[in-house]
């Protein structure tokens, strides 16, 4: 081959790299905002910075696509509503994907399944029938969380559910006597029984329900490659060999079996 031929081939194979490369999605172009409501042991602040196993699952997700670890920014839930709901590429690091919001958001997971309870104090009877459980109880969900919807299927009534804006304010009303119930993820409601420095003894978390998945629930915004790649990082997590945990298994279980608590 020619000096001037291997020029020529040198300089094509540079074009098509460039090319490839300004095809390839970008994260720091994309600027995608990740959002967060405080959700242990899904997600919360710790002295060392944001943690928990949605939080941990999505930097370990961007390193194996390749991206830099988002920031995270922590809001109330119905703030992170507000914010999935504009026109900017927003996504949140957990949502319970259910029919109702189906059509509202871009979907990536799934990564736990999402599982309900019924919390009350120990003293409070509710009886062996979970689909009237809560009827004629006063009982207070998070606003704007599915747990309000799952709270209906527990026999709640409409004129009798309060709504609260954190799962700290929910357990409050709980210990006071000003519910008798609180509907709330079941991991959830255990941590911060434990963060409140409460006797988990002295609540009970009946009538697991599971209402679909929870996954990381994006705006429309969001682009597709960008998508893609966050869905193949998460997927690759959960390969591993079948006598060692998978980096997956590595992430959720200790948050999940309590090795990492409050």
């Amino acid at each position: 081959m020619s000096l001037s031929q291997n020029f020529h081939r040198l300089t094509r194979h540079a074009a098509l790299a460039m090319a490839a490369a300004l095809c390839a999605p970008a994260l720091h172009a994309e600027a995608v905002r990740w959002v967060s409501e405080p959700y242990p042991p899904f997600s919360y602040l710790s002295p060392e910075g944001p943690r928990g196993l949605a939080i941990d699952l999505v930097r370990a997700a961007h390193r194996e696509a390749g991206y830099a670890e988002p920031e995270f920014i922590f809001m109330p839930w119905a703030r992170v509503l507000a914010e999935l709901a504009t026109k900017r590429p927003v996504c949140v690091t957990a949502m319970a994907r259910t029919p109702a919001r189906e059509d509202a958001y871009r979907w990536i997971g799934p990564f736990v399944a999402s599982l309900m309870g019924v919390a009350t104090r120990r003293d409070t009877e509710l009886g062996n029938n979970a689909a009237t459980a809560l009827a004629g109880r006063n009982v207070v969900a998070i606003r704007g969380d599915v747990a309000a919807e799952a709270a209906t299927r527990y026999g709640a009534e409409p004129s009798r559910l309060s709504l609260a804006d954190g799962p700290e304010s929910a357990l409050r009303m709980l210990t006071a006597g000003r519910v008798d119930a609180w509907v709330h993820g079941q991991a959830v409601i255990r941590w911060t029984i434990a963060s409140m420095k409460l006797r988990q003894d002295d609540y009970s978390v009946q009538f697991p329900l599971r209402m679909g998945d929870s996954y990381f629930a994006c705006s429309k915004a969001v682009p597709d490659a960008y998508l893609a790649a966050i869905q193949r990082g998460l997927t690759a997590l959960r390969r591993g060999k079948p006598s060692t945990p998978s980096r997956y298994e590595s992430i959720v279980n200790p948050y999940l079996d309590g090795s990492i608590g409050p």
